[in-house]
C-alpha cells in the first residue's frame, strides 16, 4: 500500500508541475500582435485584384462569418468586435449571385 502512495503522489506532483510549466507553455505560442503585424495584415487585403478568386475568397473567409440568401433579400454577418454584425443587403435585380 506504501508503493501505492508512493506512485500517487509522484503522479500528483508531476501534475502539479505540468500546471504550472502550462500558462508559460501558452504565453510562447501565442504570437506577439504590433502594430506592424496588425498593419501588414490588412494591407493584403488594400491592394488585390478582385478578379482574382483566390483574393475574393480570402476577403470572404476573413470577414464574412454567413451569407444568408432569400428569395428577395441577402443577409450577410460579418466578424466585427468579437462579436457578430449583421447587415441586410438589397438584392439588385441586375446583379446575379453566384
Amino acid at each position: 500500500m506504501n508503493n501505492d502512495k508512493v506512485i500517487s503522489n509522484r503522479k500528483r506532483q508531476n501534475e502539479k508541475a505540468d500546471l504550472e510549466i502550462q500558462p508559460a507553455k501558452e504565453k510562447m505560442q501565442a504570437p506577439t500582435l504590433t502594430y506592424d503585424r496588425i498593419k501588414s495584415f490588412f494591407d493584403r487585403f488594400t491592394y488585390g485584384d478582385l478578379n482574382d478568386i483566390n483574393y475574393r475568397r480570402a476577403l470572404v473567409d476573413t470577414f464574412i462569418n454567413r451569407i444568408y440568401l432569400f428569395d428577395f433579400d441577402v443577409k450577410v454577418t460579418i466578424y466585427y468586435n468579437a462579436h457578430e454584425a449583421q447587415n441586410n443587403v438589397p438584392p439588385k435585380r441586375t446583379q446575379r449571385f453566384a
